[in-house]
């Protein structure tokens, strides 16, 4: 068992394996099968002049052909071994990339799952230097970490109704609160958005003391572009409310309901059967980056 940088226990799959990379090795591997970025890992070459691009590169694959992780063919191409080639072939070319960043008592570090053909990948903080790259069975292990990292377990629905209502209004009323912690701001704009009182003054005070806030995106390959959703996990001392953003007739609305630890494992692995029902799935996608 393996801990990340947050305290979690990794434990793979059977028959899978974890290994250790900084992220210069792990673009120097992508790149190795075509890819320009990988999606959530900043470029760490970013801002380097070309002559030391190319001098790290050479450091770089001398340390892997050191650790074994790859070798040189006849031709001077480098071949990697085929449990890591794969990884790195999910992670360059996923069909869907989940993203979790979360605070308070959840994972403090983010946590990336890249899905491909049935395959999952997990890339989460080692050390301050090195990222874990962990094999998963599949959708089922990826639910199983998302639960594990929201720490669900037998937690409650929160008090206080269910609130809909436009995501430029939503984003005001987060601001409101989150800025300046304070409830009474919150759900004076949530009512002034239409929100009847008691709704909103729960919602603000989950806002502003809310024990855990975990943002949960998903992003599926669409036929042109990748398609993002999300969904984030407020937790307060009244028990759980899922917050989640939804499409309706091309305007962005944001849907909060309070939800106990069973349905909201349910919603998560909606979400995730939704995204791999994608139109893009089973296709390798282009160099294309999501929009922020």
């Amino acid at each position: 068992m393996t801990p990340s940088g947050d305290g979690l226990s990794v434990e793979p799959a059977n028959n899978v394996s974890i290994g250790e990379y900084s992220p210069i090795e792990l673009f120097y591997l992508s790149a190795q099968l075509g890819g320009k970025f990988i999606l959530g890992l900043d470029d760490p070459l970013l801002g380097y002049l070309t002559e030391e691009i190319d001098a790290v590169r050479m450091q770089v694959r001398q340390r892997l052909i050191d650790r074994g992780d790859v070798v040189v063919d006849a031709d001077d191409l480098v071949v990697m071994e085929p449990s890591l080639h794969h990884q790195i072939e999910t992670v360059t070319f996923p069909d869907v990339w989940v993203l979790v960043g979360a605070s308070g008592s959840a994972a403090a570090a983010d946590h990336t799952f890249y899905l491909k053909n049935g395959d999952a990948v997990q890339l989460t903080r080692g050390t301050d230097t090195t990222r874990l790259l962990v094999s998963l069975s599949g959708v089922e292990d990826v639910l199983a970490r998302l639960v594990d990292l929201l720490r669900l377990t037998v937690q409650p629905a929160a008090a206080g109704g269910d609130v809909s209502l436009p995501g430029e209004a939503f984003d005001e009323c987060w601001r409101s609160v989150t800025e300046e912690n304070d409830p009474s701001k919150g759900q004076a704009c949530l009512e002034r958005h239409g929100v009847a009182q008691e709704s909103a003054l729960a919602l603000s005070r989950a806002m502003a003391t809310s024990e855990r806030s975990a943002l949960v995106s998903f992003y599926r390959l669409g036929r042109e572009a990748w398609e993002p959703t999300w969904l984030r996990v407020l937790e307060d001392e009244t028990g759980l409310r899922l917050v989640r953003s939804t499409n309706r007739h091309g305007r962005s609305w944001v849907d909060v309901a309070s939800r106990d630890a069973t349905a909201l494992a349910a919603d998560l692995r909606r979400a995730l059967d939704s995204a791999e029902a994608g139109p893009g799935a089973g296709r390798a996608p282009d160099a294309v980056r999501p929009v922020a």
